[in-house]
């Protein structure tokens, strides 16, 4: 904006200064012609100082977001691991269920016992300013319902009357958003380090989000084997 101004204000000197029909009043009036172009001179480098000091002070907020981004990927990589770890455990339970002659629900009891965390720096990310005036609309539409769909599997998951089918749905579900949360905080770092644009950014989320339905559509049974499977990719 500021750079445009100047350019502006060098155009119309440019004018004044070599149009010939206005030769006349530069030698009747050369003071005030010299005083114009000082002036216009100043305010042209003031207007490129503020430029360039906005665009240095933009660069360091796009870092900072960079790295706010990265510790925040850390942070879901952490909570997707630990996750994954009661893959190993839940077939266990349920073949226990399967041929105990108890009542006990024995996914809830385990997971009463171990709650499935998740960033605190993402679930934050609204709230800060910085990152919100880096990251894109599709970042911002696809994170707000990410963060509530995190929220929703986990109260589904610690509900008093959930079953252990229920359970089941939701772990399967709450693996996939935390994997989803992984490929926003990639998408949102190429738009800054790659520069990436709005098509780019729109064809990267619909991926995603086609990947994400496809793995939604199973029975029980599918389910079981899926996460029987789970890796961190």
């Amino acid at each position: 904006m500021y750079t445009i101004i100047a350019l502006i204000l060098i155009a119309i000197t440019v004018v004044f200064t070599y149009n010939s029909k206005l030769a006349e009043l530069r030698k009747r009036k050369p003071d005030f012609f010299n005083f114009g172009l000082t002036l216009v001179a100043t305010f042209v480098g003031v207007l490129f100082a503020m430029e360039l000091t906005n665009r240095a002070k933009f660069i360091s907020e796009e870092e900072t977001v960079v790295k706010i981004l990265d510790a925040t990927s850390i942070e879901l990589t952490s909570n997707l691991e630990d996750a994954l770890t009661y893959s190993e455990i839940i077939p266990i339970l349920l073949q226990k269920a399967e041929t105990s002659t108890d009542s006990t629900n024995y996914l809830k009891t385990f997971f009463n016992s171990n709650s499935l965390e998740t960033s605190r720096l993402f679930e934050n990310l609204i709230d800060n300013e910085m990152v919100l005036r880096h990251i894109s609309s599709f970042g911002l539409q696809n994170y707000t319902s990410n963060c509530k769909d995190l929220i929703h599997l986990r109260r589904g998951i610690y509900m008093d009357n959930a079953t252990n089918e229920s359970i089941l749905l939701g772990y399967g579900v709450y693996i996939r958003v935390l994997k989803f949360a992984q490929n926003i905080i990639t998408v949102e770092k190429a738009k800054i380090i790659e520069g990436i644009d709005e098509d780019e950014i729109k064809a990267r989320y619909d991926r995603f989000r086609k990947e994400f339905s496809e793995t939604q559509v199973m029975d029980m049974e599918q389910l079981k084997e899926f996460i029987k499977n789970m890796k961190l990719e």
